[in-house]
């Protein structure tokens, strides 16, 4: 069955939001931890920097590792290719026999 194209771009957009979200969670919460610990030892500004660039840096990390591991989905592949025949039958799955 072919994914509309409104069911296309709400799978987008629900995607982005969870990997931004996700990117946002990590810096913001570099930046907090980096501002609790200069209030604590008295190092302002510093630590709130180090927490920002080691959020940042966690964050792309986070996003390049999903992109990379992640399997395409079926709607993406529609939408590339352009049909709705991606994917292998059960049948190629099994192995042929030694009898023929």
């Amino acid at each position: 069955m072919p994914v509309s194209p409104h069911q296309h771009v709400n799978g987008a957009v629900g995607e982005g939001s969870g990997r931004g979200g996700a990117f946002f969670g990590s810096l913001a919460s570099g930046a907090l931890l980096g501002w609790l610990l200069d209030l604590w030892l008295g190092t302002a500004p510093w630590l709130v920097i180090m927490g920002i660039v080691l959020g940042a840096y966690s964050g792309f990390h986070l996003a390049w590792s999903t992109l990379n591991a992640s399997e395409p989905t079926v709607s993406s592949l529609i939408w590339w290719s352009g049909s709705a025949t991606i994917g292998a039958s059960e049948e190629d799955d099994v192995p042929e026999s030694a009898d023929g």
